[in-house]
């Protein structure tokens, strides 16, 4: 009696595969295992000598790494991480089809390495998507945003303002990258999962590209992860959408198990692997309502006025003087612009049952005491900063002004309001 646990219903293993496949199968799969360890533990340290290498012989001969991995993924490391990678899998791949030049094919590995890309393309469509259904990867634009000229922005935070401005938007392009991550954990539908999550990746690829979004690297590979799994099907998808021809049943390698209680360990095994991803993918997410009520004194406010006492050198007060507007924002952060139109950047930590306003940044905490008149639209700042006294005046602008705050949806638009 027959003891292997599996029984092979499909595409035979040893099936014979043009010498082409079987170097560009090894290639892909050296590569794709080390994209994948890079972006699930591996330490960017370890690339630090093969990255070096690379920048002295491909830059200039004093190279040194200056910008680790960090918010960006486009810095000049990734590029040469990138050569390197490329390098090393062409030198496995030669490695590998001289050792194993005798082999038919790799249907077997095959499978199991597309097992391995569908999961990690799942888990990372599913998190970038409830990023946006959830609203944390695109936030309704700081009050810096909405008081800032168009001209000012960069095209990256113009995307982000524009994506940040509509939860419905979010909603929608989040759920599209849920739906298509989803469908890949599951053989019957990859094929369809691999279609759209082609077709939202091909979007992202092409904002980070126009709009200078420096993730353009790993949306890219993204895009390219999801064509490879839709490979396997190409024949058939040619036959249906451009030749009219009937299609057959994919018939890849797949694992079929002779016994019940092994199908239905498999299984279970499965869908625990499954839960467990989708469980760490939507931990940390939490819903953010664009209408709900705003901090106490959120808002806009102008510099009517500006009081040391005694009116003598202090450097923190000198600094106090530039400031010509400031915005309590969410996320305690308070920003003062200054007349030279540059901005500073402070935590803050607003106290309204005893109306006191506490911020700090590189230097010591100031502690201010409110005094509260926004019924005239107006807040005062009083406290001392150095054994200095200090009055501020502000005046509260009218958000409600901006027509990006106060237009809103219409289902009936006489004329276009595009001014």
């Amino acid at each position: 009696m027959d003891q292997n646990p599996i029984m092979d219903t499909r595409t035979t293993i040893n099936e014979q595969w043009p010498l082409s496949r079987k170097i560009a199968f090894r290639f892909f799969t050296v590569y794709f295992l080390l994209y994948i360890a890079c972006n699930f533990g591996m330490p960017a340290y370890l690339w630090n000598v093969p990255v070096t290498w690379a920048g002295k012989w491909l830059i200039r001969p004093d190279f040194a790494i200056t910008a680790w991995p960090n918010g960006s993924g486009d810095t000049t490391f990734n590029y040469l991480q990138l050569f390197c990678m490329v390098l090393f899998s062409l030198l496995v791949c030669i490695g590998w089809s001289l050792a194993d030049r005798r082999r038919a094919g790799y249907n077997r590995l095959l499978y199991w390495l597309l097992v391995l890309l569908r999961y990690f393309l799942a888990v990372t469509m599913i998190s970038y998507g409830l990023a946006k259904v959830f609203k944390t990867q695109f936030p309704f634009p700081l009050l810096t945003s909405l008081d800032e000229r168009l001209g000012d922005m960069s095209p990256m935070k113009l995307a982000w303002s524009y994506m940040g401005y509509s939860a419905g938007y979010n909603l929608f392009t989040g759920a599209a990258e849920c739906i298509g991550g989803l469908l890949l954990f599951f053989g019957r539908t990859r094929l369809l999962g691999a279609l759209v999550s082609m077709g939202v990746m091909i979007n992202v690829v092409a904002m980070n590209f126009c709009y200078d979004i420096p993730v353009k690297l790993f949306s890219a590979h993204l895009f390219f992860i999801a064509l490879f799994i839709a490979l396997p099907d190409i024949k058939r998808l040619v036959d249906f959408f451009l030749l009219n021809k009937p299609t057959e049943p994919y018939n890849g390698w797949q694992p079929t198990f002779r016994t019940r209680w092994k199908h239905i360990t498999f299984r279970i095994a499965k869908y625990a692997i499954v839960i467990t991803l989708l469980v760490l993918c939507s931990r940390g997410m939490v819903a953010t309502d664009p209408h709900s009520p705003k901090p106490r004194y959120y808002g806009i406010y102008e510099v009517q006025s500006f009081t040391a006492t005694p009116d003598i050198t202090n450097t923190q007060l000198t600094q106090f003087r530039e400031w010509q507007k400031i915005y309590l924002d969410e996320f305690n952060l308070l920003v003062a612009r200054k007349k030279d139109n540059s901005k500073e950047y402070y935590n803050m930590k607003t106290d309204t049952a005893h109306h006191t306003l506490s911020f700090w940044g590189d230097r010591d905490t100031v502690y201010l005491q409110i005094g509260d008149q926004l019924a005239q639209g107006l807040l005062t700042l009083e406290g001392k900063v150095n054994g200095d006294s200090l009055h501020i005046t502000l005046k509260q602008q009218d958000l409600n002004a901006m027509p990006l705050i106060s237009r809103g949806f219409h289902w009936v638009n006489e004329y276009p309001f595009n001014w």
